[in-house]
């Protein structure tokens, strides 16, 4: 009778005692920016359209990139006029 095969894999996020690491993207698209500010796609591309809030249209590329600063930054904006 065969013996059972051993499972040699070893996760580096439990053997080292750390936990795994997160990058956060500095740029997000429409619906990444809209789940990240809370407000929708469409009034995020709106912004973007009518030059409210900045954003990267790369060469050759089919998506809007919003930097996160540049959100931080109209979403401060907003909120002192809302004060």
């Amino acid at each position: 009778m065969p013996s059972p095969k051993k499972n040699n894999h070893v996760d580096p996020a439990i053997s080292s005692g750390t936990s795994p690491t997160f990058l956060q993207p500095r740029g997000l698209r429409i619906v990444d920016a809209a789940i990240y500010s809370a407000f929708s796609p469409w009034y995020i591309e709106e912004a973007i359209r009518s030059k409210i809030l900045r954003a990267v249209k790369p060469e050759g590329c089919r998506h809007y990139v919003v930097f996160r600063e540049d959100l931080d930054s109209w979403m401060d904006e907003l909120r002192e006029k809302a004060a």
